[in-house]
């Protein structure tokens, strides 16, 4: 695995964060600020509502910075290569959050080092505390200066830094962009320093469910290794790609576990479920011209007021292009051109070939 400068902060503080939101529990955040001295990080906390003032905890952190630092200094003593000592100094102060103090140390370390690779280094150090305090700013101007160091920076960097890009694509809600850096990344992912590799193939998965073709589910995620070894996460993807309406509901329920549990896609979760619930329905009616209601209530396996309501949601919303026959309880789908028709042919070929195949195996 590649090395890199600035390790810290970790990401893992903001998964701490988010799981303390929801349980109340506050032993991992408090270890993680303690361990780490990290005051100016505490105070934000505190500010935000996140933690209460606690005098004695307070003390604590700030005891444990005053430990950690005169480790610093004493190693600071008996080094003899500048560069080193300034540097000891400036991964202190990236552990503490103090970022002012972060910045001057970097600023006299890239008066030593012009090293690109080193650049991007402290650049993806500064992304990190930028998500970790919620500084969009800070993110913004970080990646915008990375994006153009990257470009000359070693090719391992370069991967990494996609990893960053990823994230960065989340916050924004581009899910597209996001989609396709994860994908480039994931079969040689080593950004430790953000996440598991577990949580990448999540976000891969649901960035992509959200933006990718067809074809591109097919080819980056059902067909994926890296994706398949994580069946759970994996399992909604192939049930859309392979026409499987009868437990799709159920699919999208337990996907949205994932998502409703992990500090990054938490806020998407409603709008997650209702673009797959019109993935789901804009994708079946494709193989058809009209269908009746209840049949296709039956095929979802729920009531057919749900279908319905659904339906007609998605068509007040110009997203679906049908209308409903309440006389004859059919969905009638309008004329549609030739590039449409065309994906039609293909999308029930592609079914009924599945459906054969399914029933060869039974």
């Amino acid at each position: 695995m590649l090395e890199i400068d600035f390790v810290y902060p970790s990401l893992k503080i903001l998964y701490f964060v988010y799981d303390l939101t929801h349980t109340g529990n506050t032993e991992e955040v408090e270890k993680y600020l303690i361990d780490n001295g990290a005051v100016e990080l505490y105070k934000h906390m505190v500010d935000l509502g996140i933690l209460k003032y606690n005098d004695k905890l307070f003390k604590e952190i700030e005891g444990k910075k005053e430990i950690n630092y005169k480790k610093v200094l004493d190693n600071y003593k008996n080094e003899l290569d500048e560069e080193n000592k300034i540097k000891s100094l400036a991964e202190f102060y990236a552990k503490t959050f103090e970022v002012g103090n972060f910045d001057k140390k970097t600023k006299e370390l890239l008066d030593l080092n012009q090293n690109t690779s080193f650049q991007l280094d402290i650049k993806l150090c500064k992304i990190r505390i930028a998500l970790i305090i919620g500084d969009k700013k800070m993110l913004h101007s970080n990646v915008e200066q990375a994006k153009h160091i990257s470009t000359i920076a070693d090719w391992d960097r370069r991967n990494r830094f996609k990893v960053y890009l990823g994230f960065y694509a989340l916050q924004k809600a581009d899910f597209e962009s996001a989609a396709n850096y994860f994908y480039e990344c994931i079969s040689s992912f080593e950004a430790n320093e953000l996440c598991d590799f577990e949580n990448i193939v999540l976000y891969l998965v649901f960035s992509g469910l959200l933006s990718f073709s067809r074809n591109d589910i097919e080819t980056k995620l059902v067909n994926n290794f890296e994706v398949l070894k994580y069946k759970k996460i994996s399992k909604l993807a192939e049930t859309l790609y392979n026409c499987e309406y009868n437990i799709v509901f159920d699919q999208i329920v337990e996907f949205s576990n994932f998502i409703e549990k992990d500090v990054f896609l938490s806020e998407y979760k409603e709008f997650f479920v209702k673009e797959m619930l019109f993935k789901s329905y804009s994708q079946f009616l494709l193989s058809y011209q009209s269908v009746d209601l209840v049949k296709m209530a039956q095929i979802f396996g729920v009531r057919p007021e749900f279908i319905e309501e659904d339906i007609r949601n998605f068509i007040f919303l110009k997203r679906i292009n049908c209308e409903i026959d309440k006389l004859d309880n059919m969905i009638i789908i309008n004329d549609i051109n030739s590039g449409y028709s065309n994906e039609r042919e293909m999308l029930q070929a592609d079914c009924i070939l599945k459906s054969v195949r399914k029933t060869a195996h039974e």
